[in-house]
Formats: structure tokens, C-alpha cells, sequence
């Protein structure tokens, strides 16, 4: 999901993606979006699976920041419950029929080696 400048977004949903390209989508999105728009997205929200170390060092090779939405297995789930109340902030998503507008998020940066 890429963010236009202004804040709009464009949500992109691809089905017919085979396992073993799964890893390249990323990417692969990142240059229709360029040659349909003539320009780079400056922010992409995407399911982890969706690509691999390399393609997120591809990413911010490009200048392209990125959110990667992760499994919710339990050891996932009991590390991030441990963090302390103040490392959590309250965001307002936009969209008038989102159910929950104004979830808490945890913002981690990590580093990322090919």
C-alpha cells in the first residue's frame, strides 16, 4: 500500500502471486508504480512475506521507507506484549469505515543485511 504525497493512499492487491515470487513482488511493484506514475513511492505498508532481506535493502537503497506487517505467532506475540506501555503510541488511521480508527503501534527499527 502505497502513500501519495498528501497522505491518500492506494491499496494494490495482487492474487495470482506463485511462492516462489513471492519475494521479488516488492519490487516488482515498486517499478509499475514508477513507470504508471513517474515516480517512486515514499512509503510502502506490506505483509512480511511479501519479500526478503534483500529486496528491503533494495527498498532503502531507493530511498523508500516501509512498514512490514508481521505473523502473529505466540513468541512474536509474548515478545511484543513485553514492552512497556510508553514504548506504544496511538495513531489515527484515516477512512470513515475503518471499526478501529485509533490503534496503538510499536515502531521498531531494525537493521537489515542482504
Amino acid at each position: 500500500m502505497p502513500k501519495r504525497k498528501g497522505g491518500e493512499e492506494l491499496v494494490y492487491a495482487k492474487a495470482d502471486v506463485l511462492k516462489r515470487e513471492k519475494t521479488d513482488e516488492v519490487v516488482r511493484f515498486v517499478d509499475y508504480w514508477k513507470s504508471v506514475s513517474g515516480q517512486l513511492p515514499e512509503e510502502l505498508v506490506f505483509d512480511s512475506q511479501m519479500t526478503d532481506h534483500k529486496g528491503l535493502a533494495e527498498l532503502h537503497r531507493r530511498g523508500i521507507t516501509f512498514l512490514t506487517l508481521r505473523e502473529r505467532q505466540p513468541k512474536e506475540v509474548e515478545r511484543v506484549l513485553a514492552f512497556p506501555e510508553s514504548a506504544w503510541k496511538t495513531v489515527t488511521l484515516s477512512g470513515e469505515n475503518r471499526v478501529f480508527r485509533h490503534p496503538k503501534v510499536l515502531e521498531e527499527q531494525i537493521e537489515v543485511s542482504e
